[in-house]
């Protein structure tokens, strides 16, 4: 026997997946209401239990070939295993049949008196049976109580087909009663499906209400949580993004603004703002002044001081305004001096080599015609305070009257930080950022500014000479960490 459980809505639905898993032999032991869960558990619903069978153990019909001297049917008859148990499936139970009761496997004749008793016998079979014809009446479209219709109904039930030959009162009164039985079913059924659907709509309504309902957030507030994790994203400092969020935030709300109308434009224009009223005079970029003669560049190693030094030259040189001598002390790297050597060769400017401080006054007296003198010094581990103090001393040799920190965007805002605590006791006067194109995160630049407190002299972009470099912009620096277009 294979006996299978299904949930549905109402019996008609089990009938078509019975049919479908079972076959058409399938016979309905028990049927019941219970409650199931809906969307995650919020709320239930009514449906309706159905256990199905079928196998050899279930009860089969069995028919009689027409009595050929009536015209008429003979008797159906119900046969079952001589070993069948009891099966308990819900609250009712098939019954076991009786070992020394007789078998019925001959024909019965036309239903009497005597054969009520053992149609009350399996009445329980019937009762069962009969929900399978019942919910396939059900589901159709259009019911009738024609021929078709009882003849269908027999075949459904096979023991009250039996009725029909000795009287059709009986089963009249059992079709009334079922389809009573089952019309106040459905009627329940209809009834806690409208419930459902009540309380779905009322549910649903509640959740709009509260929706319409919300306040709205005020108009500093609606910008206020994509700029904060924007300027997070790109590095910056959470203390200092706290601090310009307050200053945004006070800004929006001084001049009025309504609720709902601020957008994130508005509050990067805010940002800007904020940032530049906290620089100060730090706003105005510094580039190499017309006064200036001695300039020094320092960095930690791979920043690209060496390329940025013959950007500049290169740039002097075509505005034919001053006279531009080249000095290294960078002699660590062979491939460094190289490189110089060969943009001086290009440039047609004369380039000195210093190898130990003692040489540093002799290579100035070798450029003492030249109105501007760009000098390159090492890349060394400034965390160590050695490597601080040497360059110090190189710096005051040389008497610069600019001194640019070189430092690089793809810099992580950890590593600028260390660096801004060891270049703190050196003659610092501007910073100078490069590798602008190979990053998309600004915010150290904005930290270096926010904390180092020295204005931006020149922005690098690229390796191209001298074409990838300009004048740094300190607006449109706030503007690219805010979000906006790129140099």
């Amino acid at each position: 026997m294979m006996i299978r459980k299904y949930i549905v809505k109402d019996i008609p639905e089990a009938v078509v997946m019975i049919r479908r898993d079972l076959g058409k032999d399938a016979v309905i032991l028990n049927t019941k209401k219970v409650w199931a869960k809906r969307w995650f558990g919020l709320w239930r619903t009514r449906r309706v239990e159905v256990v199905a069978a079928t196998g050899d153990d279930v009860p089969r019909k069995v028919s009689q070939p027409t009595n050929p001297g009536t015209g008429q049917m003979s008797a159906h008859t119900w046969t079952q295993p001589a070993t069948q148990t009891s099966l308990q499936v819900g609250a009712q139970a098939i019954p076991e049949r009786a070992d020394n009761a007789p078998a019925r496997t001959a024909p019965v004749p036309p239903m009497t008196q005597a054969a009520i008793p053992a149609f009350a016998g399996a009445a329980q079979y019937t009762q069962q049976a009969s929900l399978v014809g019942t919910a396939y009446e059900t589901a159709q479209p259009v019911r009738s109580t024609s021929v078709s219709t009882r003849a269908r109904d027999s075949a459904f039930h096979p023991l009250a087909a039996g009725l029909e030959l000795g009287s059709t009162e009986p089963r009249n009164q059992t079709d009334r009663s079922q389809t009573d039985r089952n019309q106040m079913d459905r009627n329940q059924m209809d009834s806690e499906r409208n419930e459902d659907v009540k309380r779905l709509w009322n549910e649903i309504s509640e959740l709009k209400q509260k929706l319409n309902n919300h306040e709205q957030p005020s108009a500093p507030e609606q910008g206020f949580p994509r700029l904060r994790k924007h300027l997070l994203g790109q590095g910056v400092n959470p203390v200092h993004v706290d601090d310009i969020m307050k200053k945004c935030i006070q800004a929006s709300t001084a001049e009025g603004q309504v609720a709902g109308q601020v957008s994130f434009e508005v509050m990067r224009q805010s940002f800007v703002t904020a940032v530049a009223e906290s620089l100060g005079s730090l706003v105005e970029t510094r580039s190499i002044s017309g006064d200036s003669r001695i300039i020094g560049f320092v960095g930690p190693t791979g920043v690209g001081k060496t390329t940025t030094i013959a950007k500049l030259a290169a740039l002097h040189v075509l505005e034919g305004k001053r006279k531009v001598g080249l000095l290294t002390t960078d002699t660590f790297r062979i491939a460094a001096v190289d490189q110089l050597r060969t943009y001086a060769n290009i440039l047609n400017i004369p380039l000195q080599v210093v190898y130990q401080d003692s040489e540093v006054k002799g290579a100035l007296q070798a450029l003492a015609d030249r109105d501007l003198i760009l000098v390159d010094t090492a890349g060394r581990n400034f965390s160590n305070v050695k490597h601080v103090r040497e360059t110090h001393a190189l710096l005051d040799m040389l008497g610069c009257d600019e001194v640019h920190l070189v430092l690089s965007f793809t810099s992580k805002p950890e590593d600028i930080k260390e660096l801004i605590q060891s270049f703190r006791d050196l003659p610092v006067t501007q910073v100078l950022m490069t590798k602008l194109d190979e990053t998309r995160s600004y915010g150290g630049a904005l930290n270096l500014l926010l904390d180092f407190r020295r204005p931006l002299s020149y922005i690098t972009m690229g390796q191209n000479v001298p074409d990838d470099i300009a004048v740094a912009s300190t607006e449109k620096l706030l503007r690219l960490i805010a979000g906006g277009a790129r140099f």
